[in-house]
């Protein structure tokens, strides 16, 4: 099957290429979810980036939902395989999550749950914000994405209590690579805020910079933390900064590329679980890798505009994957 998927993109990259761009009910988009998503998969080297490509398969999903829902075009039909779709790569992500913590990788698992956290609850705001002009079905499927994300904070937050219990040189280097992490997705969202501000609008813009300031406080206190030797507590609270920083990254992409009005403020339950969050409890080297590869990805995406909203596709990804192949 990988040998048959290598010809497929090698003779038709033209096609492998156009068929990104597709949404459920086109004609090539069985080539975007059969070859082009099943090669990348074939080309990832290692079990962290096994589990974050399926995390953006996931992504990848959500974002052609909202984009159906923009267009009016998100039916029961179309529920009905987005759900079976994103339902299988949730239960491989579980799974795969759980053989990284029988592994003793508990590290690396809690940072793969506290990404994926951070794109479920962005995605469900966004769908829960078109439910108010789409109706039954984006609505249905919000609530889906809703019970998905509750699970993946009860999980996340059970993997940061077993990395906390750790050894105290493994759990300050799972701290010293999250805050890497985190520090580095700041970054990211700040220089994205100063690239897109005008787009965005001052509202949006000024609501993510409080964001980003939330961010940076936790991050402050997650350093004061790692100076007394609470490396645990300085684990959560960069996780926290890390999410805290990715959903308004996702929430203001959503905003450029589906001109919708999303707010990128959250609602008091959801900074209350997040400080509950801090107050129970990284990477290594491959896992900051990882993180980085991920943030790579989202600025070439971020990048993405004009046009149909169909732009937030891994097209950039995808063209290096077809020049390695060569």
């Amino acid at each position: 099957m990988p040998i048959l998927l290598l010809i497929l993109v090698l003779a038709g990259g033209g096609v492998s290429f156009a068929a990104e761009n597709t949404l459920p009910g086109d004609a090539l988009y069985p080539i975007k979810v059969h070859v082009n998503e099943n090669m990348r998969a074939f080309i990832t080297v290692s079990d962290e980036g096994d589990v974050a490509w399926d995390i953006r398969r996931m992504e990848r999903r959500l974002q052609e939902a909202e984009t159906l829902a923009v267009e009016e075009e998100f039916n029961a039909e179309v529920r009905a395989q987005l759900e079976e779709r994103f339902d299988a790569f949730a239960a491989r992500v579980e799974e795969q999550i759980a053989r990284l913590r029988a592994e003793g990788r508990e590290d690396i698992a809690a940072r793969l749950s506290s990404n994926l956290e951070a794109a479920l609850r962005a995605h469900e705001r966004i769908l829960a914000e078109l439910a108010t002009d789409d109706g039954e079905h984006i609505a249905g499927f919000a609530v889906r994405i809703g019970l998905a994300r509750q699970a993946a904070v009860s999980g996340r937050s059970e993997l940061e209590a077993h990395v906390s219990a750790g050894s105290s040189t493994n759990v300050q280097e799972a701290a010293e690579g999250r805050l890497r992490a985190a520090e580095h997705k700041i970054a990211e969202v700040t220089e994205y805020l100063a690239k897109w501000e005008e787009r965005l609008g001052a509202s949006a813009t000024a609501q993510a910079r409080a964001r980003l300031e939330v961010a940076e406080k936790t991050v402050a206190d997650g350093k004061v933390k790692l100076e007394a030797g609470a490396y645990g507590e300085a684990f959560v609270l960069f996780q926290q900064a890390h999410r805290i920083a990715q959903e308004a990254k996702l929430l203001l992409e959503a905003r450029k590329e589906l001109n919708i009005e999303v707010s990128i403020n959250v609602d008091d339950d959801d900074d209350e679980e997040d400080g509950e969050d801090a107050s129970s409890g990284d990477d290594a080297q491959e896992g900051d890798e990882e993180d980085k590869e991920n943030e790579d990805e989202d600025e070439d995406e971020g990048e993405q505009d004009g046009g149909r909203s169909r732009g937030r596709t891994d097209v950039d990804a995808l063209e290096g994957m077809l020049f390695r192949l060569r």
